[in-house]
C-alpha cells in the first residue's frame, strides 16, 4: 500500500488548490475589469461620508510621502487674495471661495478630497476647462475627504480652511494637489512657504477649528446627492467623476461627454 501521509502526492486531484486557483483567476479578472472601468474617464473614488461599498472601489493609496515640505515653498503663489461668495448646496449655506467673474452664467461647485488619485487627475482638467470658458464660469470648491479610505485627507482639508482663513485657500489648494505631501508637518511647511502667518495657522490645524466646517460641507455634499469624489454640481445638476476635457467612450464602447461639451449645456440653457 502506498504511502498517501501529510505532504505525500496521493496521485488524486487536489480540489482545494484548483479552487484556490479559480478563485485567484477570477478575482484577477474582476479587478483588472474595475481598472479598466474606472480608469477611463473615472467615476473616482466612491466611499463618501457614512457611505459603505462593502470594500474600496480603488485601494488606499498614501500619496503623503513623508517629505519636508521644501517643495511646496518653491511653488508660486497665482491667485492672490481669495474672493469668496455665499452659496447653498443641500439645504446649507456656506461663504466660500471661488474663482472666476462674480457674474458667471454657470457656477460649478467641486466636491474634493486632496488624497484622492481621481481628484488629483482631475485637478488638471478642471484648470483646463476653467481656462476654456474664461470669464463665463465661477468655480467654488467644496470639502469631500474620505476618511474611510484616506487617513490623511481630513487634516489635508482643515488645512485647506485654515489657510482660507487668511485669504490664501487657492494657492494651498494648488500646492496640496501639486505637491501631494499631506503629511502634518508638510501641510504647516506649505504654510509657511506661503508666507502665512504660521503661529495661526499651526493653531488652526492642531486644534481641529475647521473639523466642524469640513464635516457640514460633506453633509451638504451628501444632501445634494454626492457619493465619492471628484462630483461636480454644475448649475444644479451633478455630474460625478474624473471626465476628461473632450468626449471619450465608455467601457461600453459608447460616446460620453466630457466637461467641455457638459459646460458648454449648461452655458446653452443659461442662456
Amino acid at each position: 500500500m502506498s504511502d498517501v501521509s501529510a505532504g505525500a502526492h496521493s496521485g488524486t486531484p487536489d480540489n482545494s488548490a484548483l479552487y484556490a486557483i479559480a478563485v485567484a483567476v477570477l478575482l484577477g479578472a474582476v479587478l483588472i475589469s474595475a481598472s479598466v472601468y474606472f480608469g477611463i474617464g473615472g467615476l473616482g473614488d466612491v466611499i463618501g461620508k457614512g457611505v459603505s461599498t462593502g470594500g474600496a472601489v480603488v485601494a488606499p493609496t498614501n500619496n503623503t510621502s513623508a517629505g519636508t515640505g521644501a517643495k511646496a515653498a518653491t511653488l508660486p503663489r497665482l491667485h492672490g487674495a481669495d474672493k469668496t461668495t455665499s452659496i447653498t448646496v443641500g439645504g446649507s449655506t456656506f461663504t466660500r471661495p471661488y474663482v472666476g467673474p462674480d457674474n458667471a452664467k454657470v457656477t460649478i461647485v467641486e466636491f474634493s478630497d486632496f488624497q484622492c488619485p481621481f481628484c488629483q487627475r482631475a485637478y488638471p482638467t478642471v484648470e483646463q476647462f476653467m481656462k476654456y470658458y474664461d470669464g463665463k464660469v465661477k468655480l467654488v470648491f467644496m470639502e469631500f475627504p474620505l476618511t474611510q479610505i484616506h487617513p490623511y485627507a481630513q487634516k489635508a482639508a482643515e488645512a485647506a480652511e485654515c489657510a482660507a482663513d487668511q485669504g490664501a485657500f487657492w494657492d494651498y489648494h494648488d500646492q496640496n494637489f501639486e505637491a501631494k505631501t499631506l503629511t502634518v508637518d508638510d501641510l504647516k511647511a506649505r504654510a509657511a512657504g506661503l508666507g502665512l502667518d504660521t503661529a495661526k495657522f499651526n493653531t488652526c490645524l492642531d486644534t481641529g477649528a475647521k473639523a466642524a466646517l469640513v464635516s457640514s460641507q460633506e453633509d451638504a455634499g451628501s444632501q445634494a446627492g454626492v457619493q465619492g469624489t471628484p462630483a461636480f454640481l454644475i448649475n444644479g445638476e451633478l455630474t460625478s467623476g474624473a471626465l476628461p476635457f473632450e468626449d471619450y467612450q465608455d467601457q461600453n464602447g459608447q460616446t460620453q461627454p466630457g466637461f467641455k461639451n457638459i459646460i458648454a449645456t449648461a452655458l446653452a440653457k443659461a442662456g
